[in-house]
């Protein structure tokens, strides 16, 4: 074995080997040449930001997120031992003083002093910043998907108008309102949401901030749901003159109306009264209008105020009468006037069954002497005022009666 040791020399050149390595120690240990050594994608460090914000109010746009590379000059011991993570590469942005985009020198720390930057000018930094400012835009009410048939929204009511979003100029110049969406599939009961503030811009498209925000994130909105119904009219006839309901008949035009209202105001209620109509005294029948009341929180679905009533009287016929007795009210100072018709024949119309119960004794023949114009002696015919007992409801055929009297003039004495 040592024999082929001292053959090959094989422990000689060990030895050389080893003293080789030990002179380079030696001679790197004293002389340590100065090297550059290139460190890539070094993160930038942004600095004075709150300063900035405080002096200028101004807020960095662009992306902070930046990375550049260092070439960095040192002894070569040094050097070597260096990590990335050992430099630190600073973009001070508190003396900014302007709008817009800004070229900003970076600085380089080390850990050693002695160590120098190469690239030093190339390490530059972009920054756009922007004023802030806030802005007050008012907020919208929008909805989106689809009711049932008989179902509609009514007004929604937000718990505030307008909104403030904060941020720079340039991102809020183009942002014109706030808008909030309210969901209506499966919706079918009045309720209050907290719904979220979109922005949008002068084209009606939904804005992303990306250096603003909200200072209000969401509105609470009462989402009113009304239920549309269709209702019948109905009117309240007041028995009276003989007559009840059963003897009339009534027709409303229009007969329904629709209505729209809060769904718990609409959904009891099964029609809508018109009031009430006196039968005593309508003759034969009466026409009249009728305002609609409405409960509180309901109305109409169209222009419609009002409904028409009209009441006649069932079964009608047309009696004659023969009056006997003629009164002669009043005086005249001039004439006397004596009757030389002694009866009067009407004709009377109204209900059959009414008609039957009615007599003389029901009815009132008057002539007004005060109201006769006489101006000379002969015969004449006076008209007569025919008149009803309030109770009975029937009408005259003829507007107009008369009857013939002798008129002499009064003599002296």
């Amino acid at each position: 074995m040592f024999a082929w040791f001292k053959k090959y020399n094989i422990l000689n050149k060990l030895l050389a080997l080893a003293a080789a390595i030990l002179f380079w120690f030696v001679v790197m240990s004293i002389i340590n040449p100065d090297i550059e050594i290139s460190f890539s994608d070094v993160k930038v460090t942004i600095n004075g930001i709150t300063e900035l914000y405080d002096r200028m109010e101004y807020s960095i746009l662009s992306d902070t997120d930046m990375t550049m590379d260092v070439k960095l000059r040192g002894k070569r011991n040094v050097v070597l031992g260096l990590k990335k993570s050992d430099i630190e590469l600073i973009c001070d942005v508190s003396q900014i003083s302007g709008d817009g985009e800004n070229r900003i020198m970076c600085s380089v720390n080390t850990p050693d002093g002695d160590i120098t930057v190469v690239n030093r000018t190339e390490l530059i930094a972009t920054v756009l910043v922007d004023k802030i400012i806030e802005k007050e835009l008012n907020i919208f009410a929008e909805t989106e998907g689809t009711l049932e048939e008989n179902l509609r929204t009514g007004t929604i009511e937000l718990s505030q108008q307008t909104v403030t979003v904060r941020g720079p100029t340039v991102e809020l110049s183009g942002i014109s309102h706030a808008v909030v969406t309210l969901p209506l599939d499966g919706v079918t009961e009045s309720a209050t949401v907290e719904a979220p503030i979109q922005l949008v811009n002068d084209a009606g498209e939904t804005v992303e901030l990306t250096y603003s925000q909200l200072l209000t994130k969401t509105v609470d909105a009462y989402l009113p749901i009304q239920l549309i119904k269709e209702l019948p009219l109905r009117i309240t006839l007041n028995s009276g003159g003989g007559l009840t309901d059963q003897e009339v008949e009534a027709v409303i035009t229009p007969s329904r109306i629709t209505v729209i209202g809060e769904r718990s105001a609409v959904e009891e209620i099964e029609y809508l009264s018109l009031g009430m109509i006196d039968l005593e005294g309508i003759g034969d029948g009466i026409t009249t209008e009728k305002d609609l009341v409405l409960p509180s929180g309901v109305s109409c679905l169209s222009d419609r105020v009002s409904a028409t009533v009209m009441v006649t009287v069932k079964d009608i016929v047309v009696k004659p009468y023969v009056l006997t007795d003629i009164q002669m009210i009043g005086t005249n100072d001039e004439y006397d006037v004596e009757l030389v018709d002694e009866t009067i024949s009407v004709r009377v119309r109204g209900n059959a069954t009414l008609l039957e119960t009615i007599t003389e004794s029901d009815f009132t023949a008057a002539i007004y002497l005060q109201e006769l114009e006489i101006d000379s002696e002969g015969m004449m015919f006076a008209p007569v005022t025919i008149t009803f007992k309030p109770a009975v409801n029937v009408a005259l055929v003829e507007d107009e009666y008369s009857v013939t009297v002798n008129v002499t003039r009064k003599r002296l004495e």
